[in-house]
């Protein structure tokens, strides 16, 4: 396969949940979510592109894709008062940041897990070395 193929795929892999990640924020729709994680999941597990490599792909689509969600969910989170009460907009900001960061953690341990499942032998990366 070529390297300019591969970099289409590998865009395509991310945009795709990306904007179904937007389209599910824009219209508050939880079942558009539920088929942009489950695209996430086809995506990994299918593409030649990725074999043997689900646990780098499910880090890096979930990272890119699921950045609209993750901005809304913590947005919501504080100023609706439900994790932290925010007065003044420097702390809104922290608060959010943090939610944020909750979220993204929390995603990449749940969705690394299932990728493990996916594929339980996987080929060594430039990280485990």
């Amino acid at each position: 396969m070529l390297l300019k193929e591969k970099k289409i795929i590998s865009c395509a892999a991310v945009l795709i949940p990306f904007v179904l990640s937007l389209v599910s924020v824009l219209t508050f729709s939880v079942p558009v979510l539920v088929v942009c994680v489950a695209v996430i999941f086809l995506e990994v597990a299918l593409v030649p592109l990725f074999k043997g490599y689900e646990n780098v792909w499910m880090f890096v689509i979930t990272s890119v894709a699921l950045i609209p969600t993750n901005t809304a969910l913590s947005y919501l989170a504080v100023d609706s008062g439900f994790v932290f009460e925010a007065t003044e907009l420097f702390a809104f900001i922290v608060y959010a940041a943090t939610v944020y960061f909750v979220l993204f953690s929390m995603e990449q341990i749940l969705f690394g897990v299932i990728a493990r499942f996916i594929r339980p032998v996987q080929k060594r990366t430039a990280f485990e070395e």
